[in-house]
């Protein structure tokens, strides 16, 4: 306290900064709070991030934000970004940029805004700029736009915004934005290979007959990847996506899979804290390949549906083929086999969890059976399952019954064949704990074992 009055100040720093073998400049941060104002100084990587900043708790003064970028080495400056591949054909490159930034908190609008790109450079596979300017590309005062003329163009992007009219009034603005989806190939945590082009173009327009409007549209016809988080390749994907009125309107989104093809369209509606959503997906011979050896296809019609949490996804799957080829040490985490650890037996009736994003109301049905053959069994099964409950807490409701053929199990060199096999699942019940009902023979040393599960 001074005169009675809080100050408060604080200063930290950051040093010997390493990532990927490389080292950085130390990082330094300083930030200062009085009765009147909150400001502050940060030096990120040395001087590749300088901003400073005041923001004044009355209208007395402008509130400020200064912030200059400068790296000679893009790829270096980018590899502290977790995810980003920098090892394997990163950005090489390097950037210039000013940025300046005055308003008051009360009007809640930009008086003053000054933005400099004064060299860029970005070099990687598809993707080639080569950008310099002297003077800023953006110029407001007191409101009024002196000039706005953004015009960043190079092999696999370019970034065009223009603008007119005055900030604290009437103004309108549109950009638009090319860039080669190759770029994501840099995060490759998610994804290990794309190709295409995404397009986006974003226009606003704020005038005192009506409210802010702001309408963007992004676009792609040739979009193609492979995600980890995906058990198969995105190709040929024709995408619409469209903003306005605080609505996402997801107008086609239709791509090839492996095998078969999806589509999704619908909206999503942010007008209040927790979205409305309103969406469809149609799946046709989609192929997923399920533990690196089995596989499925499967045909759906469905939708995720809902004004707050937790929201319904509601379908009905059938599954056209399942090949479970995988042995059962492949389901376990460790791969040295099942241990107790793996079967968990929930009391029924058990209570359901609360707090889940998302309620089920899928139907499964069977169109061919669904065949398990490894070193254990050779068996099919058909039937009709409902998926219920929450991501936290699935239930299932229904049966599944063994497949009019040959069934087998192999137990110590022996073959059991079954008679009769049914799963029954009660929602009621945990989908870890079906009602069983199985019998098998097989004759051994001229014995005939019948067995009854």
């Amino acid at each position: 306290y001074q005169d009675e009055k809080l100050l408060l100040s604080s200063e930290f720093s950051l040093n010997d900064t390493e990532a990927y073998s490389k080292k950085y400049e130390d990082s330094y941060f300083s930030f200062k709070l009085d009765q009147d104002k909150v400001s502050g100084h940060i030096k990120f990587l040395g001087n590749e991030i300088n901003s400073k900043f005041e923001y004044f708790f009355n209208d007395k003064q402008k509130s400020i934000v200064n912030l200059q970028i400068k790296s000679n080495d893009i790829n270096k400056s980018l590899a502290i970004i977790n995810g980003y591949d920098s090892l394997n054909g990163g950005f090489s490159g390097e950037i210039d940029y000013n940025f300046q930034l005055g308003f008051y908190p009360s009007s809640k609008k930009i008086e003053d805004f000054k933005s400099h790109i004064k060299k860029l450079e970005l070099n990687r596979d598809k993707i080639n700029v080569k950008y310099r300017q002297r003077n800023p590309e953006i110029e407001v005062k007191n409101g009024k736009i002196k000039n706005w003329n953004v015009n960043v163009k190079g092999r696999g992007f370019y970034l065009i915004s223009s603008a007119s009219g005055d900030l604290l009034r009437e103004y309108t603005s549109e950009s638009f934005l090319k860039i080669d989806a190759s770029v994501l190939e840099l995060f490759n945590q998610i994804f290990t290979s794309v190709s295409g082009n995404i397009r986006a173009k974003v226009s606003y327009e704020n005038s005192s007959n009506k409210k802010d409007n702001l309408e963007a549209f992004i676009t792609s016809n040739n979009l193609s990847f492979n995600t980890k988080i995906l058990p198969t390749t995105v190709s040929n994907t024709n995408l619409l996506l469209s903003f306005k009125n605080k609505v996402l309107n997801v107008e086609k989104l239709k791509a090839k899979l492996t095998s078969g093809d999806m589509s999704l369209n619908g909206t999503v509606n942010f007008s209040n804290l927790i979205p409305i959503i309103n969406i469809d997906y149609h799946f046709k011979n989609a192929g997923l390949v399920l533990k690196k050896k089995s596989n499925l296809v499967f045909t759906a019609d469905g939708s995720l549906i809902g004004s707050k949490f937790p929201y319904t996804l509601a379908g009905d799957f059938q599954i056209e083929k399942l090949n479970i080829l995988n042995e059962i040490t492949d389901f376990s985490g460790t791969g040295r086999g099942i241990d107790t650890s793996d079967i968990d037996f929930l009391p029924g009736k058990s209570a359901r969890t609360q707090n889940q994003n998302l309620n089920f109301n899928l139907n499964i049905s069977t169109r061919d059976p669904i065949y398990i053959r490894n070193s254990l069994a050779d068996v099919g099964f058909v039937g009709n399952v409902q998926v219920l409950g929450g991501e936290r807490d699935p239930r299932l409701n229904g049966s599944l019954t063994l497949a009019s053929r040959n069934n087998k199990v192999t137990f110590k060199n022996n073959e059991f064949l079954f008679s009769k096999g049914d799963i029954l699942w009660n929602e009621v019940e945990s989908y870890k704990n079906p009602e069983v009902d199985f019998n098998a023979s097989s004759n051994i040393n001229d014995y005939k074992i019948n067995v009854a599960v």
